[in-house]
């Protein structure tokens, strides 16, 4: 089993475009201070490519460091970096993409494989849950048949969503993986 780290949220999207403007609004959110103790800073992982796996697992390694046991969210744009962190680490929560196959239905595989089918996987994609059942079909019955959740980047209320499912899989997370059987 992987060490758990319940304060860092591994937030895997290639777009970090997208993820700073939404930290913004996530970082002092009283109520995700109250569930990860201090407000959650940003740390980013520019590597958008595939490298070497030693290359990697020194640049999770200097990630980890950089985060240390502070409240973070830890943004990687690839999923081989995503995985790279999950051999090792079982984060508080993860955010990926769910529609993008390299992210979502990857992150969602290596879940399945590794024992962990019922962990709150937070899934934020452009696309609707819907569109979702059409392109990715055993992506979207995951999140429909688990503890996941799933949430359109341009849906009513992202921020709102987010906060929640961000403390549901926060304490859902150390509450099951803290004290393994």
């Amino acid at each position: 089993m992987p060490i758990l780290k319940p304060n860092t949220v591994l937030w895997i999207e290639d777009t970090y475009a997208y993820v700073e403007p939404l930290v913004d609004h996530l970082e002092f959110n009283e109520t995700l201070i109250k569930a990860y103790g201090k407000p959650l800073k940003l740390v980013h992982c520019p590597i958008d490519r595939e490298i070497s796996d030693s290359l990697a697992s020194s640049t999770i390694d200097q990630l980890v460091g950089q985060v240390e046991e502070d409240p973070s969210f830890l943004n990687v744009v690839t999923a081989q970096m995503g995985r790279k962190y999950l051999e090792r680490y079982l984060p508080g929560a993860i955010i990926c993409d769910s529609n993008f196959p390299l992210n979502g239905t990857k992150v969602i595989r290596w879940l399945q494989n590794h024992g962990l089918s019922e962990y709150p996987l937070i899934g934020l994609s452009a696309d609707t849950i819907e569109q979702l059942q059409k392109t990715r079909p055993d992506a979207a019955r995951f999140f429909i048949t688990t503890n996941a959740r799933y949430l359109d980047k341009g849906g009513k209320d992202v921020i709102s969503n987010l906060v929640a499912a961000l403390t549901f899989s926060r304490y859902y997370v150390e509450r099951v993986y803290s004290n393994p059987a």
